[in-house]
């Protein structure tokens, strides 16, 4: 049951900072993070915005903002929020540098003998993380988990990485199961070879479906984080071509074989790999793959490989054209779609860590508004830098997408989708402070602050108005839904109280009575004019 406490016409509270607002009407500012490093590998840190120059589809383009970002001029100092104090950007540290890091471990596509390499690496890495690295540490198994959001606490992070145990991964095991034994009839053997096939190739197809959703609700967990977020995905893999291999022919048109020996779909994942890269690229998420395989010696390399491998990361050696290979080579065009690099055929993983984190060490920010109105397509951008020599990384492209109201059934599908994701939605800034009520039981104070500049307010006569609704989901121990309670609200700003909202935020308080036996509740904030959502989890005590 959900109690409005405070007058939604509106309540004010000073909690941030002044900053000065901005207030623009149909202008989109698009901002591309860029790394420049030269010959040597070491951060390019004397740029200054003169010496780049900004294509978008091929049309240069004013630059209207720049900075640079340096750790060795800038240090962030972290204050942690009270434990009580849930919010959906930034972790548990108020402060957050203009760039971060996630470490995702991937159980779903990675063996068994693999994740205790990969976690060893990672505790190697957290042990000497510096104080100023922000680091957030999440988990890919049947489905996404935040082990820890974003700190600089080496301490916080540790404990929650003790608490992970990864693991087994039976869908991998099962679609790369030996066949079984001959059994002497030619025609029966074939039919059984191509029916575990097919059930390799379902399996596989789902692990890669998973996959690019996890790496897609990712981006729309930290896509509000000011900056360059930096994805270090450490896996073994996964399939992003079904019953596909290197002696296989081309797809084809023709019947299958009704025996089931040919019977194997050819999923080559295409819009799913551009949707994932795409949603990387708006959220301004660079992907570093490493290899959870650790370093391989079992097969050939040729020359082709070796003169390639300087394209591919450091340390990097590639073999000879094998499926597992042919997946890396889909993780390595999501690094260079999304302006980060690959680790492969090394056993270094802390290295390849602190490697992606030093990556961003310094960071050039170019901003400019897009010409014309927004066309809902994908556009190209390409960045030149006056310095010869130089490494230039930075995200290829984005959506410049219209704000519109989703269709009824796309919103309804995505709210569920943000109600049952662990994963913060975070298009909404959203700020929520519990406080268990004194004198009743199991009953609750949710003082909840939304974002100013993310309230979709517009101009009628004097004042300011807009429209949301709030939920609040609480649910049981397995996951399933207990209670959901969702009522509008409607925000009438006069004149004089909008750039106050603007720089403070909107804060109202509700009173939740939690149902019996229920330990996880949501706050959620739905824009559905607009297609953008807002949500907090936080344990009930």
């Amino acid at each position: 049951m959900i109690t409005r406490v405070i007058s939604l016409i509106i309540v004010i509270i000073l909690l941030c900072p002044a900053q000065e607002p901005v207030i623009r009407v149909n202008t989109r500012l698009v901002q591309v993070s860029v790394l420049v490093h030269d010959h040597g590998g070491r951060p390019v840190t004397d740029l200054k915005q003169d010496d780049f120059t900004l294509f978008d589809r091929g049309k240069q383009q004013r630059i209207a903002f720049f900075s640079m970002y340096s750790e060795d001029a800038v240090r962030s100092t972290s204050t942690a929020r009270p434990p009580n104090v849930f919010s959906n950007r930034g972790g548990d540290d108020v402060n957050i540098p203009p760039s971060v890091t996630i470490v995702l471990m991937d159980a779903l596509n990675t063996a068994a003998d693999d994740q205790q390499q990969v976690r060893d690496g990672v505790i190697s890495f957290l042990e000497h993380m510096r104080p100023e690295d922000h680091v957030a540490l999440y988990g890919l198994g049947h489905d996404l988990r935040v082990l820890h959001d974003f700190t600089g606490s080496q301490e916080r992070l540790l404990k929650a990485l003790a608490k992970y145990r990864g693991r087994v991964p039976i869908e991998l095991e099962t679609a790369q199961a030996n066949g079984p034994d001959s059994t002497g009839d030619d025609d029966f053997d074939q039919f059984i070879q191509g029916m575990q096939a097919q059930m390799s190739d379902f399996i596989n197809n789902d692990r890669a479906l998973r996959t690019y959703a996890a790496l897609e609700a990712i981006a729309d967990h930290v896509s509000a984080l000011p900056g360059r977020k930096n994805l270090v995905w450490i896996s073994g893999g996964f399939p992003f071509t079904i019953g596909i291999d290197s002696s296989s022919p081309a797809p084809t048109s023709q019947p299958l074989d009704p025996l089931g020996a040919t019977l194997r779909e050819r999923h080559m994942f295409v819009e799913e790999g551009l949707r994932a890269a795409r949603a990387m690229s708006n959220a301004n998420v660079a992907i570093y793959p490493v290899d959870a395989r650790g370093t391989r010696i079992d097969r050939t390399e040729t020359a082709a490989s070796d003169a390639r491998s300087s394209k591919r990361g450091i340390g990097a050696v590639i073999h000879t054209a094998t499926p597992i290979d042919q997946n890396f080579d889909t993780m390595s065009q999501l690094a260079d779609r999304t302006g980060g690099r690959t680790f492969f055929n090394t056993n270094d993983f802390a290295g390849a860590i602190a490697r992606a984190v030093d990556d961003a060490r310094v960071t050039y920010t170019l901003g400019f508004y897009p010409d014309g109105e927004p066309d809902d397509k994908f556009h190209e951008l390409r960045v030149k830098v006056n310095r010869s020599g130089s490494d230039v990384r930075y995200r290829k492209g984005y959506l410049d997408s219209r704000e519109a109201a989703p269709a009824p059934d796309t919103w309804k599908a995505e709210v569920q989708r943000a109600m049952a994701s662990p994963i913060s939605s975070a298009e909404v800034g959203l700020e929520v402070t519990v406080e268990p009520d004194a004198l009743k039981a199991r009953t609750y104070k949710l003082r909840v602050r939304l974002n100013g500049p993310d309230l979709p307010l517009v101009q009628k006569q004097d004042a300011w108005t807009g429209n949301v609704d709030l939920q609040v989901t609480q649910f049981r121990p397995d996951g399933t839904v207990a209670n959901a309670a969702r009522s509008p609200l409607n925000i009438t700003l006069p004149a004089d109280r909008l750039r106050p909202v603007l720089e403070r935020g909107l804060r109202l308080t509700l009173t939740m009575d939690a149902v019996k036996d229920v330990a996880l509740a949501q706050v959620m904030v739905l824009d559905e004019a607009h297609g953008r959502i807002g949500s907090v989890r936080f344990p009930l005590k």
